[in-house]
């Protein structure tokens, strides 16, 4: 559902600014987070996931439109990978949990945890102001927005389509990755938190690097 979102919420972004749409974003997926452990059954909970893809779509999208736009020229690689390196910070932080914490409070620690998002962060999106090149180049109308979609159609689909399967694959084997290392094989959580710390330093130091190659 990812790409609905990007399409619904970055047609609104490109229209209205990238500011209050990424606000509505985080303040949309944070109520569908905060149902989903309530959901009567399993139906209800995919119907949850599947709506809370909505909002991520749109919130990746417009928020790595901000910060590109709103960035120097000649950082915006290296503020890209560091956007990018932030998933596998977060996998990487909830490895060592389950490293240390885990076996001293006994508390169940799932790999990766997924990032929540607080009231300052909605608040610090409130005192952003809209890029110089959103200004620059904003569409008046909708009618506007989906002309330029129509002009690139081709490219357009291209990505979508591109996108898609690459989200269907890293989320299909880095997530599910420990479980299948856990139940398959049978390893112990320590050996599975530690390969964990390893492959998500190497994922930053390749998002950093990658990034400051473009």
């Amino acid at each position: 559902m990812r790409p609905v979102g990007a399409l619904l919420l970055g047609s609104l972004a490109d229209r209205f600014g990238r500011r209050r749409p990424l606000i509505a974003c985080v303040l949309y997926f944070s109520i569908i987070t905060a149902l989903a452990p309530f959901a009567p059954n399993y139906t209800v909970f995919v119907i949850l996931r599947a709506l809370y893809g909505i909002g991520m779509g749109g919130y990746w999208g417009i928020g790595a439109s901000l910060v590109m736009e709103s960035s120097p020229r000649r950082w915006r690689g290296l503020f890209s990978g560091i956007m990018q390196a932030g998933y596998s910070l977060g996998y990487l932080l909830a490895a060592v949990a389950l490293r240390v914490i885990e076996p001293r409070f006994r508390v169940e620690v799932d790999v990766p945890r997924r990032p929540r998002f607080r009231g300052r962060d909605r608040a610090a999106y409130s005192d952003v102001s809209e890029s110089s090149s959103w200004q620059k180049n904003r569409l008046v109308s909708f009618g506007e927005v989906s002309r330029i979609l129509w002009q690139h159609k081709k490219d357009f689909a291209y990505l979508v389509l591109l996108m898609t399967a690459m989200t269907c694959l890293s989320h299909g084997t880095q997530d599910l990755y420990p479980d299948f290392l856990k139940t398959v094989h049978r390893y112990s959580n320590d050996v599975v938190s530690n390969l964990a710390i390893l492959y998500n330093i190497g994922a930053i130091a390749g998002a950093l690097g990658d990034r400051q190659l473009l």
